[in-house]
C-alpha cells in the first residue's frame, strides 16, 4: 500500500509522495481512532452493548482465573496517587523498562528497512514493496511465539529467545555485504524485535498484577518512557554508513545481548527483593487480602 501510494501521488500538488504517505497514515489512524472509541469495550463487566450477562461474567472469571485472585481481592483498590508511589517504588519496574528501552530502540531499524533495501538495489518504489515479505514473515513469528507464549504461560524464556534471535540477525547484517541473506535475516529481525515487546508487556502485567492499578499505571510507566527511545533511536541509522548501517547493527547487536541476559536474569534478581511491599498502601492492602481470603494471599 505504501509502496502504491508514494509512487500513484509522488508530484500531486507539489508534494512528494512521501508527504502523501504520512498524512494519510495520519488522517486514517485519528478517523479509526474516533470510530473505535465508540467499538471496542472498557471492560467485560462495564460493557453495555455486545455482550450477555452470561458473556461478562466469564470474561470476568476468565481475567481471574489469568491473575490467580479471586472477586473479593480485585475489588480492592488503590487511589490514582497510591498506584503511581507504588509502581516508583518498585525495583521491578525499573528492570522491566530498562528491557522495553534496549528492544524498543532496536526496533528504531524499522524506519530505515525501507533505505536498507534501496541500498541494496532496489528502487525507491519497489524499495517498499520489498518490506511487504518483511512484515508479513515478522506478523507470522509473532503470532506463532506469542500464541506458544500464552499457551506455557512462559514469558522469561520466550523473550530471552527473541533477543538471542535478534542478536544473531544483528551480527549476520552486520558482517554479511551480499544483500539475500541480509534480507532473510532482516524477517527473523523484526520478528523477533515485536514479538519481544508484547512479551514484555505482559510480563510486566503479570509480575505486577495486585492490584488493577498498580498493573495499569506499570504498563503507562514501561510504555511511556520506553518509547523514548526514539529520540536516540532514529540517530543509530547513519546515512553515511549505508547501506552497512555498522553502528546501528552493531549498538542493537550490543542491546539485544543485553536484554537476553536481562530477561533470563530478572527471576532471578526478583528472588531477592522483599517480598512485602514498599508503600504504606500496598501493606495495608495486602493485609486486608489475608482478612478476606488468606489462603490466596499465601
Amino acid at each position: 500500500m505504501a509502496g502504491g501510494i508514494i509512487s500513484g501521488l509522488e508530484g500531486r500538488l507539489g508534494w512528494p509522495g512521501w508527504r502523501w504517505l504520512l498524512l494519510i497514515e495520519g488522517v486514517v489512524t485519528v478517523g479509526f481512532g474516533f470510530i473505535l472509541y465508540f467499538v471496542l469495550v472498557d471492560y467485560p463487566l462495564t460493557t453495555k452493548r455486545f455482550f450477555t450477562e452470561e458473556e461478562k461474567q466469564l470474561a470476568y472469571v476468565r481475567i481471574l482465573a489469568d491473575r490467580q485472585t479471586s472477586v473479593k481481592r480485585n475489588e480492592l483498590r488503590l487511589t490514582p496517587l497510591q498506584s503511581v508511589v507504588a509502581v516508583v517504588a518498585d525495583p521491578r519496574s525499573y528492570a522491566f523498562l530498562v528491557l522495553y528501552i534496549l528492544d524498543s530502540t532496536s526496533t528504531s531499524i524499522s524506519y530505515f528497512v525501507p533505505a536498507t533495501l534501496k541500498a541494496m538495489g532496489y528502487t525507491s518504489v519497489t524499495a517498499q514493496w520489498m518490506t511487504v515479505p518483511i512484515w508479513i514473515s515478522g506478523a507470522t513469528i509473532m503470532l506463532i511465539l506469542s500464541w506458544n507464549s500464552d499457551r506455557t504461560g512462559d514469558r522469561r524464556w520466550h523473550t530471552t529467545g527473541c533477543m538471542i534471535m535478534c542478536l544473531v540477525c544483528s551480527i549476520v547484517c552486520l558482517t554479511v555485504k551480499e544483500p539475500n541473506p541480509r534480507y532473510v535475516m532482516l524477517c527473523f529481525y523484526i520478528g523477533g524485535l515485536y514479538t519481544a515487546v508484547a512479551q514484555i508487556l505482559n510480563w510486566t502485567s503479570e509480575e505486577m498484577s495486585f492490584p488493577d492499578q498498580k498493573r495499569s499505571v506499570a504498563l503507562a510507566f514501561v510504555n511511556s518512557f520506553g518509547n523514548l527511545s526514539i529520540i536516540w533511536g532514529s540517530r543509530l541509522w547513519i546515512t553515511a554508513e549505508a547501506p552497512g548501517y555498522k553502528t546501528g547493527f552493531m549498538t542493537v547487536a550490543i542491546m539485544t545481548g543485553i536484554a537476553a541476559i536481562l530477561a533470563a536474569t530478572m527471576p532471578i534478581m526478583f528472588s531477592y527483593l522483599p517480598s512485602e511491599p514498599r508503600t504504606k498502601a500496598e501493606r495495608a492492602l495486602l493485609r486486608a487480602a489475608e482478612e478476606t481470603e488468606p489462603e490466596l494471599a499465601s
